[in-house]
């Protein structure tokens, strides 16, 4: 009987924690599977950006990304859109400055202004640097103009496109 009882708990113990190893690892495996691309935008070429942007749809389990991002001469907009068959679940916006500003000499109109700031940025190093200065998550609809900003991006792609995620 002790025998009995003794070889249950053994097998109880090495198939519980094998089913629990197994688990973890399937939840590894799902958190490691790379999204499906299905379509990339250039948003200099649509001209949305003077400076670059992206506007990528892709799709992951049963949830489809939005991915834009804009870059400018202050510094770069990124949205995440996550969504699904029926409604926008989750949007993550961020916003980045450059470290100490960049300034475009070549706009400046004052021909002395022009040259200072040619000479000082030639003897400075500005930075390339990107410091996050905002950060903010949404779920679902609960953001006008976030449903606006994602509305009109995804409109931006194809319809069979657009399909293919939803």
């Amino acid at each position: 009987m002790f025998l009995k009882i003794f070889l249950s708990c053994i097998f109880i113990t090495l198939f519980g924690c094998g089913s629990s190893e197994i688990s973890r690892s399937a939840e590894v495996d799902q958190n490691t599977i790379a999204d499906e691309k299905i379509f990339e935008l250039n948003l200099v070429d649509l001209q949305l950006s003077d400076q670059g942007g992206i506007a990528k749809l892709s799709k992951k389990n049963n949830f489809c990304r939005l991915h834009v991002e804009l870059l400018s001469s202050y510094g770069k907009e990124v949205y995440n859109f996550k969504f699904s068959l029926l409604s926008l679940v989750e949007t993550n916006h961020f916003i980045y400055k450059y470290e100490g500003g960049i300034v475009d000499y070549r706009t400046a109109e004052d021909k002395e202004l022009t040259e200072l700031m040619a000479e000082y940025k030639d003897e400075h190093v500005i930075s390339n640097e990107l410091q996050l200065i905002n950060k903010e998550t949404v779920l679902g609809h609960k953001n006008i103009d976030i449903n606006k900003n994602f509305e009109f991006y995804l409109n931006l792609f194809p319809n069979d496109a657009v399909l293919k995620c939803r």
